[in-house]
């Protein structure tokens, strides 16, 4: 994921954890999207069907997350998927923990 564009990457977590993230986070990719970052350098997808420059940061999740969003958001999925295991203390951009029940996220 080239990340060197001034972006964050957006974590959900459920309401009342104030925990840091953990090293690892996690995003769902459709695996031709990751191919064709690895050719070209560059990663700019945030979700499905949105891309970096739409939404100003990439989706990503806890591990414990992964399944209940790839049911949720990509069930019906045309192409194979691949999840990609992102190490936070490589990242030179925030990321940034969203509450997904609403509340205080401070």
């Amino acid at each position: 994921m080239d990340l060197r564009q001034r972006c964050c990457l957006h974590v959900s977590v459920p309401d009342g954890s104030r925990d840091r993230p953990d090293r690892f986070i996690f995003h769902i990719a459709f695996e031709s999207d990751w191919r064709a970052a690895e050719r070209d350098g560059e990663y700019r997808v945030s979700t499905r069907g949105k891309r970096l420059e739409d939404v100003g940061f990439i989706h990503a999740g806890f591990e414990h997350q992964v399944l209940d969003v790839g049911a949720a958001f990509y069930r019906d999925a045309p192409e194979p998927l691949a999840v990609l295991v992102i190490d936070t203390g490589q990242l030179d951009v925030p990321v940034v923990v969203e509450n997904l029940e609403g509340g205080d996220e401070g």
